[in-house]
């Protein structure tokens, strides 16, 4: 698993506020997207995102995971090397 891309996806999944929103602003199958949020959180061992039919949000996990909003541009871009922020 690439976990930048990974990152990535989780990212612009959490930024358009659903997985199917996230695929589309991916230009990438759902499914595709959907296997690589999950696969992220098994190799941390917890859940970023809780899905519901309705809406999505991060976990208290997924919060510390994720770059803060006004770094996440710079982090996506490659300018921060790390997930931690």
């Amino acid at each position: 698993m690439d976990r930048l891309d990974a990152m990535r996806v989780v990212l612009a999944v959490v930024d358009a506020e659903s997985l199917s929103a996230g695929s589309r602003k991916l230009n990438a199958p759902l499914p595709s997207v959907s296997r690589k949020v999950a696969d992220l959180e098994r190799y941390l061992g917890a859940n970023l995102i809780i899905r519901t039919s309705r809406n999505l949000q991060l976990t208290d996990v997924g919060r510390d995971e994720t770059p803060k909003p006004d770094k996440s541009k710079a982090w996506r871009a490659g300018v921060l090397p790390s997930m931690q922020t």
